[in-house]
């Protein structure tokens, strides 16, 4: 991955939540509401990071939508990407036990999760000052 540099990038700077999907995620789509949560996303240009949120609230007659896109510094995002691994290695353990297809396929995804969250990591800690 590329070291994060300022913006402006042409890539990322001034992306809204709606163009979100023009980074890469690295994890934490399963992280529980507490803080911090999100996904960690990354611009595959300039290596910034972000915080993707999709708060979504059905109630009868009523829909709320309210993603929001966050830049993070290097130590947020290390908190969350700590947070996602945890939760990875958690769920990861779980699904290993299931022997059907769909426990296989979560085990499967959660590995991967975990294999991105790994590098971003150790990348994280080998680019601290």
């Amino acid at each position: 991955m590329p070291p994060a540099q300022p913006s402006p990038c042409p890539r990322c700077d001034g992306l809204t939540p709606d163009q979100a999907d023009q980074l890469a995620i690295i994890g934490g789509s399963h992280l529980p509401y507490s803080e911090p949560y999100g996904e960690l996303r990354q611009c595959a240009s300039c290596g910034a990071w972000f915080r993707y949120t999709r708060d979504h609230d059905n109630e009868i007659g009523y829909v709320a939508d309210a993603p929001s896109l966050d830049r993070l510094d290097r130590e947020q995002a290390r908190a969350l990407a700590a947070a996602a691994t945890a939760v990875a290695q958690r769920q990861l353990a779980h699904f290993a036990t299931r022997d059907d297809d769909y426990g296989r396929r979560c085990a499967a995804d959660y590995a991967d999760e975990l294999a991105r969250l790994t590098a971003v990591m150790t990348a994280l800690a080998l680019a601290a000052p």
